[in-house]
This record gives structure tokens, sequence and C-alpha cells, in this order.
């Protein structure tokens, strides 16, 4: 890109040139991976996906199971008949 801003126009590549650039980028992108930088994301994505298994519930979660008594102790809720009985 900087080649094509040179002050001087016969260094600048020309269309050709240009056109060759792109068509080796679009063919061939894999080749401009970097392996130790793509194995340095994968090693941080395992262990930030390894942490995530060792997260621990807190006994008082909301959604964990717990009586009602304080609330339900008014209620006088008989069970045993069924609907159809009514």
């Amino acid at each position: 890109m900087k080649k094509c801003w040179d002050s001087n126009p016969d260094n600048r590549p020309n269309v050709k040139l240009i056109s060759a650039i792109l068509d080796d980028e679009k063919n061939d992108p894999v080749d401009r991976i970097n392996d130790e930088e793509f194995k340095e994301a994968e090693r941080y994505l395992f262990k930030e996906y390894k942490e995530d298994d060792k997260l621990i519930t807190h006994p008082q979660a909301i959604y964990t199971s717990r009586l009602l008594d304080p609330y339900t102790e008014g209620l006088a809720i008989d069970f045993t008949e069924s609907n159809n009985e009514k």
C-alpha cells in the first residue's frame, strides 16, 4: 500500500503487479497466518474454557431450592382432593 503512495511515480506498482498481489492474497491467505500467533490464541481459548469449568456455585444461589415456610405458613391448601371431586 505504501508503495502506491510513493511521491515518485516510477516507484509505484503498476496495475499488473497490484492485480498479482491481490490474487495471491485472495487465493492463498492461509500461508500468511503466523503459526505461533495461532497456537498462542488456541492456548488462550482452551485456558479460558478450562477456567469456566472450575466455577463454584454459591450454596445460597437464587436457583437453589429452599423452603418457603415464611411465605406459605398462613395458606390453608389441601392438595389431597382432586379437582374433579369439587
